[in-house]
């Protein structure tokens, strides 16, 4: 990637990789999209990966412990020491692999400079050993940094774009449909199949460490949905009908604020049409109870479900 946003250099003698990016941000909003857990899973890493962050505990000497999965399902754990925090200037951490006693890979240096009317964010990776600089060279660190970097203002663009939509009035309902190439019965059975939803339930980067769902009126809905920035998001609800295999409808409580009240209550359908080998799905969720604090959920809340059924037509497509 080279163009008028983007750059890099290499330095063979002092073993250092220089990347940077220029971003329509202030330095105050890339520095915290570095610092806050619920921001950097987002969009940190290369291209087609997702990030899931174990630990983030940002002060000199605290360690950034994360995993960063590849799209052949490779993992790469890595664990980063912080040697310094200027805010919002300057960030230095240094790069191991997440095993006890494993050496320094890398230092790097993230600084945040204001020129021209734009921010721009700038990777300075020093490495220890010529071994480790041109392994790295070799894996294409240049590339998959300055994809990081734009991944970024990608990720600052929906941010700005979510915000917006929350700040406008939302309608009340949300109608999504979608056509599977598997009969009906199976796709109900991964609606109504605990061990079946588990697998797909929630936006891409989410797992469901706890997934309980009683397929019958009345039934208890319990699931704990964990983000990529390591978080917990628990759900509760209630089935409402069951007309197997044509039609599910359930209620879904989330969001609780400080006091425990909850802020996101939807009834949702679930309606099923078999095409003959092939499953037409029409999802409609009505928002029965949106508080302050759930605005910006709200505004995702059509992305983040369609990211859910594309994670259901893979698991279709491999069960």
């Amino acid at each position: 990637m080279n163009d008028q946003t983007s750059g890099s250099s290499v330095n063979d003698k002092e073993l250092m990789i220089t990347m940077w990016h220029d971003y329509e941000a202030t330095r105050d909003e890339l520095f915290r999209a570095f610092i806050d857990r619920s921001r950097i899973a987002w969009w940190f890493g290369p291209n087609g990966f997702t990030t899931t962050i174990i630990g983030m505990d940002v002060r000199p000497g605290g360690v950034w412990n994360y995993v960063m999965h590849g799209p052949d399902g490779t993992d790469y754990p890595d664990k980063a020491t912080y040697v310094e925090i200027t805010e919002p200037e300057r960030l230095v951490y240094d790069h191991a692999v997440d095993r006890p006693g494993a050496p320094r890979m890398f230092r790097q240096t993230v600084s945040f400079d204001t020129a021209a009317g734009k921010s721009r964010v700038t990777f300075e990776l020093k490495f220890d050993s010529r071994e480790e600089f041109e392994r790295n060279l070799k894996a294409g660190a240049v590339e998959g940094g300055l994809q990081t970097l734009a991944r970024l203002e990608e990720y600052l663009d929906k941010s700005r774009a979510m915000a917006a939509r929350a700040a406008a009035p939302l309608p009340r309902e949300m109608t999504l449909d979608r056509t599977f190439e598997a009969p009906r019965e199976r796709v109900w059975a991964a609606w109504t199949d605990p061990k079946q939803l588990a697998r797909w339930w929630g936006p891409r980067g989410f797992t469901n460490p706890v997934c309980e769902f009683d397929a019958r009126p009345e039934g208890e809905i319990n699931i704990v949905m964990r983000g990529p920035d390591g978080l917990d998001y628990p759900m509760e609800g209630e089935v409402r009908e069951v007309a197997e295999p044509e039609r599910l409808v359930f209620t879904a409580t989330t969001l609780e604020d400080d006091a425990g009240v909850p802020q996101l209550e939807t009834l949702d359908t679930v309606v099923l049409a078999d095409l003959g080998g092939r499953t037409k799905l029409e999802l409609r969720v009505f928002v029965d109870k949106l508080g302050p604090s759930a605005l910006q959920a709200r505004a995702g809340m059509e992305e983040g479900w369609s990211s859910s059924l594309d994670k259901l037509a893979e698991f279709l497509k491999k069960s």
